[in-house]
């Protein structure tokens, strides 16, 4: 992404300033929405883990240490959604630069830092998913 927004008032400078703000918010929308798909997955993926060695427990086949796989995915999810999250924030970052340079009186929304409730709901949701995933083949064994 280009860091010099040159100044205001060059020839289509501002509407093109416009256009990229606009497509640089969808890609954004793509990435919050391809994060939360990636929660879903990790729960279904992990669920169906456990159901089925739930449901086979009757056989000595299945080792103990297949309790963790779902460690594995959740693992890294949170591995995934941390490297989205920073895309995410660089994109935000250059937005912040764009909202300055077409507003600079005014405090937009990237500037105002309001998205960051986004960021620690994901953090305690990955942060939690994977302390289940460590505690549930524990409490199984008991």
């Amino acid at each position: 992404m280009e860091e010099n927004l040159g100044s205001r008032g060059n020839c289509g400078c501002e509407k093109f300033h416009m256009a990229e703000y606009n497509t640089l918010h969808g890609e954004i929308r793509e990435l919050v929405a391809e994060s939360r798909l990636l929660e879903r997955q990790v729960i279904f993926a992990s669920g169906a883990v456990w159901a089925w060695l739930a449901t086979n427990t009757d056989s000595d086949s299945i080792p103990y240490f297949a309790w963790f796989i779902p460690l594995i995915f959740s693992t890294g999810g949170y591995i995934r959604a941390t490297l989205l999250q920073k895309h995410v924030d660089s994109i935000a970052s250059y937005i912040m630069k764009i909202e300055r340079k077409l507003c600079p009186n005014e405090e937009c929304w990237h500037g105002s830092k309001k998205q960051s409730g986004i960021r620690l709901s994901s953090k305690v949701f990955w942060v939690l998913l994977i302390l289940v995933t460590i505690i549930t083949p524990v409490v199984v064994q008991l």
